[in-house]
């Protein structure tokens, strides 16, 4: 579950999530820092971290964004040259390079002067 509540400027805000929303985010995307952050001597009574334990959430968190930035999914390449060209120049998805390059081939296509006689 998760809370929202309406503020003084009419903008939605986030409360908080519910204990089982919150876990199952620590545990789905967080899963290194899961482990570290219910270890023994992390956190002090009031809810602060110790001073080892700032050190030891420091570094676990370094280790999830290595984790996250390592299993990005690959893009998928365009299906002509001049899309993967596109694709690497301007560093886009290859659909979306090879959407351009076709919408370019087709008004190329548009604008030349209709020939005369059968077409082969």
């Amino acid at each position: 579950m998760v809370d929202f509540r309406l503020s003084d400027e009419a903008r939605i805000e986030l409360g908080e999530f519910g204990e089982d929303t919150g876990d199952f985010i620590w545990k789905t995307a967080y899963p290194v820092l899961d482990k570290v952050r219910c270890k023994v001597g992390i956190m002090r009574p009031d809810g602060e971290y110790t001073r080892k334990g700032k050190e030891v959430i420091r570094k676990a968190v370094e280790q999830e964004r290595t984790r996250l930035w390592d299993n990005q999914p690959v893009d998928p390449a365009a299906e002509t040259e001049a899309g993967k060209d596109l694709q690497k120049k301007l560093g886009m998805a290859g659909p979306v390079a090879y959407h351009y390059i076709q919408e370019g081939a087709k008004r190329v296509l548009e604008s030349a002067p209709p020939k005369k006689g059968k077409p082969n």
